[in-house]
């Protein structure tokens, strides 16, 4: 939970929601290109158990995605970690299948410090900067008039599975999308 350096994530107002909308969004994207299909059913439970004395958004959630070829994922929306995590980012994947496991951490460019005598450990990230890249994208497709890499549909579909799992956790019943 971005807390300290991002007030913003916990305020629904200005983010929309709280672990539910921070973590599907990106997940919902990875998946949807991976699997080249999209999301056809939501089943989703929301809680409010973690840092409950600190924000009023939900800190948990689990969906579940059904996509169109009948593929299913589990989702763990949740700030899970403890506010004193070396760093506020996590997006971790599992994929299981008939042939084998593939496991992505997608936010793992870093070194473990350990220091004698010094509680505790730190991360010193050394990787990519996904946010710079992202913008970088965005203006190379205005100066070259063309479509970005990431679409407005791809942003639209993916907070239709939010908002999917939104009102199946109000509900407690799968939504169709």
């Amino acid at each position: 939970m971005p807390i300290a350096e991002r007030r913003w994530f916990v305020d629904k107002e200005l983010a929309g929601g709280g672990a539910v909308m921070d973590h599907t969004v990106h997940l919902a994207d990875i998946m949807r290109w991976y699997l080249g299909q999209e999301v056809r059913e939501v089943y989703a439970q929301a809680n409010k158990i973690l840092h409950a004395e600190r924000v009023n958004v939900e800190s948990g959630g689990l969906l579940m995605l059904t996509f169109a070829d009948g593929t299913f994922a589990s989702l763990d929306a949740s700030w899970s970690k403890p506010l004193n995590y070396p760093t506020w980012g996590g997006l971790t994947m599992k994929i299981i299948s008939q042939r084998g496991l593939t496991t992505v951490d997608a936010f793992s460019q870093n070194l473990n410090r350990f220091v004698q005598d010094t509680p505790g450990n730190a991360w010193i990230y050394w990787g990519s900067d996904a946010d710079q890249a992202m913008v970088e994208e965005f203006v190379a497709a205005i100066r070259h008039n063309r479509q970005p890499e990431v679409t407005g549909e791809d942003g639209y579909k993916a907070l239709e599975i939010v908002m999917a799992a939104y009102e199946s956790a109000e509900s407690g019943q799968p939504v169709a999308l």
